[in-house]
C-alpha cells in the first residue's frame, strides 16, 4: 500500500502540473498565431514549444507505463520532469522579457 503524498508537495506537483499545462497551451496559441501570420516565427520559440512537448510526452508514456517500472524509474522520471519544467518555466519567462524589451535572439 503506498502513502498518499504529503500536502505540501501535493500542492507543488499541482502547481507545476498547473503551469505546464498552461504554457503548453500557449505554446499551441502561439503556433497558430504563426501559421496565421499575426507573429513572426522565432526559432527560441520553437525550441522551447519542442523541449515542452517532448517533457510532456515523455511523462505522459512513463504515467501510462506507471505500474511496469521501478519506483527508481518513477522518481527519475519525476525529477527529470521537475528539471525541465523549471528550466521551460525560465526559458518562457526570458522569452517574454525579450519580448517586452523588443530584443531579438538569433539562434
Amino acid at each position: 500500500m503506498t502513502t498518499p503524498p504529503a500536502p505540501k508537495r501535493s500542492f507543488v506537483r499541482d502547481v507545476l502540473v498547473n503551469v505546464l499545462a498552461n504554457l503548453i497551451a500557449a505554446a499551441i496559441i502561439y503556433l497558430v498565431a504563426v501559421a496565421a501570420g499575426y507573429v513572426t516565427p522565432s526559432a527560441f520559440a520553437y525550441v522551447v514549444i519542442f523541449a515542452l512537448f517532448l517533457t510532456s510526452l515523455v511523462n505522459l508514456v512513463i504515467e501510462l507505463l506507471r505500474s511496469r517500472v521501478t519506483e527508481r524509474t518513477q522518481a527519475i522520471n519525476d525529477l527529470v520532469g521537475r528539471v525541465l519544467a523549471g528550466i521551460s518555466i525560465i526559458a518562457m519567462a526570458v522569452g517574454i522579457v525579450l519580448s517586452l524589451l523588443d530584443i531579438e535572439v538569433s539562434l
